[in-house]
């Protein structure tokens, strides 16, 4: 069996590089002009460098001859490529893939919802050539506004902003496209009473942390089991704001402690779980913050390769999509093989890199990518 330790061998499953190949020219008005080093070839490099960490063009480059896939590469060719191919491509490829591999369901944390955690990262770079991301001074950023699958462990809707755009800005954009029962879950950036009142005009359950300082004008008290392991200590529905500013609904106020000892005041408009449970739910909101930890490790963040927007946000989607492809790839096999064997994302990712993975892992790989090929080929899904 072929080793597989490359993300652009699990894409090519999904989307043979023809395809892509035609789409770019189609789509994008791109004219590939190079024998040598091509979009696909950048597509592969960027993919690569995601999930190997390479501190650069150069790097890659020599990597790349090192490795027997060019004899010979210049790391003036690559970004050069990488200004020529438009960062949309990237782009749009991530959303693609987020449609075609997200779409099954899991196994729900919740019998009745599915969970989404909703936040956004900060990427700053301290370049002046990079002022079309200006944020403070001497300061350049770009911001990802993401709404993430708790269940899954996986990204379902990216935006990108400059540093400026803040959270509450963008918040209508990723809250209210879900029609299905899904919580959305977020920290007190979020916490404003205008987002909760208009998620709750749309019946969209949610549990948001408040931010501090937010009055509470308390209309009931509800009851709730105490348990030192989830240490709520309050549980009541309250009208939120001053009395000429409260919100138009009542919320149920969920109390718990930080591990200062400060109270968290847990906003939510789901009433038919436990006090203990809206706790775990919120808790389960540090899953997108490793997903963000794992994007800035394999971003070298702040030294992106390139200086220009194009460059940028292209290297920023293609290790979305690294991440995206080496997460499904491990939440579709792993039931397979665990029984055998107990490995981690991060363990299954490093192995996979340096192609150590257990064979009985490697076969599911092989028989699921096997899988993706037919069914794409015949129905251009998966």
């Amino acid at each position: 069996m072929n080793k597989i330790n490359t993300p652009i061998q699990i894409l090519q499953s999904i989307i043979p590089s023809k395809t892509l190949e035609e789409r770019l020219a189609q789509d994008y008005n791109f004219e590939e002009k190079a024998r040598k080093f091509s979009a696909i070839d950048l597509l592969h490099f960027y993919l690569e460098a995601g999930v190997k960490r390479w501190t650069g063009y150069r790097e890659g480059s020599e990597t790349l001859v090192e490795q027997g896939d060019f004899e010979s590469l210049n790391h003036s060719t690559i970004s050069k490529k990488a200004q020529e191919v438009p960062y949309e491509f990237f782009r749009d490829l991530f959303q693609e893939l987020l449609q075609r591999l997200t779409t099954s369901q899991k196994k729900k944390f919740l019998k009745d919802y599915s969970l989404f955690a909703i936040d956004s990262t900060t990427i700053t770079f301290r370049h002046q050539t990079r002022s079309w991301a200006k944020y403070r001074k001497h300061l350049y950023a770009i911001k990802l506004h993401t709404e993430f699958n708790i269940d899954q462990k996986m990204p379902t809707h990216v935006f990108d902003t400059t540093g400026k755009d803040s959270d509450i800005m963008m918040a209508p954009l990723i809250f209210l496209h879900k029609d299905f029962p899904a919580i959305r879950v977020a920290d007190r950036a979020y916490g404003a009473k205008d987002l909760l009142d208009q998620l709750s005009s749309e019946e969209k359950p949610f549990v948001i942390r408040l931010k501090a300082g937010i009055k509470h004008d308390v209309q009931s008290h509800n009851e709730f089991d105490f348990n030192e392991e989830w240490s709520v200590v309050a549980d009541y529905n309250a009208f939120l704001g001053a009395k000429n500013t409260q919100t138009t609904y009542t919320y149920r106020i969920v109390t718990v402690p930080s591990e200062t000892g400060e109270p968290i005041y847990l906003a939510t408009n789901v009433m038919k779980l436990k006090a203990e449970k809206i706790s775990e739910v919120y808790k389960m909101r540090w899953e997108i913050e490793l997903f963000f930890r794992w994007i800035k490790q394999n971003l070298d963040i702040p030294n992106p390769f390139g200086m220009s927007k194009n460059k940028v946000l292209s290297q920023v989607y293609a290790t979305l999509i690294a991440y995206l492809l080496l997460r499904s790839t491990f939440n579709e096999t792993q039931p397979k093989w665990s029984t055998y064997t107990k490995l981690s994302f991060k363990e299954f990712t490093r192995k996979f890199i340096k192609s150590t993975l257990p064979i009985e892992v490697g076969i599911e790989i092989g028989l699921l990518l096997k899988n993706w090929r037919s069914v794409s080929n015949s129905t251009g899904k998966i």
